[in-house]
């Protein structure tokens, strides 16, 4: 190998590792935005499949974690549960919230998805 190749991959590995690490830290450094970002976006859908709860409390049952949504009298309005499908383009999230008591669903709202903005969105 002679030593221009040698340079070559010399500088190709620097530049692979610089990126890297670059990409490492940006990813930790957003993090904890992008849960923050998540998390108020699940509260704001909560309070869209939930109308009229003013406070929500997590219950974990069987492993799934859901939603009781409470009004100002502290009565439980609605039980709300994040599920996930497949879609055309990967994985669909909603959340949707439903009346335990008269059975019927409150509402539906996407949290995340990958399909095509205009066709499957």
């Amino acid at each position: 190998m002679d030593k221009k190749m040698f340079v070559l991959i010399i500088t190709l590995v620097i530049i692979g590792i610089l990126s890297a690490l670059s990409l490492a830290f940006v990813y930790q450094w957003t993090i904890p935005q992008i849960e923050e970002h998540q998390r108020q976006a699940r509260e704001k859908a909560l309070f869209e499949v939930l109308p009229g709860a003013v406070s929500f409390s997590e219950v974990k049952k069987n492993d799934t974690l859901f939603y009781e949504g409470y009004d100002q009298q502290k009565q439980l309005i609605g039980v709300a549960g994040i599920v996930s499908g497949g879609g055309f383009q990967g994985e669909i999230t909603v959340i949707v919230g439903t009346d335990p008591l008269q059975e019927k669903i409150l509402g539906i709202n996407i949290l995340q998805h990958q399909e095509t903005p205009g066709l499957g969105a």
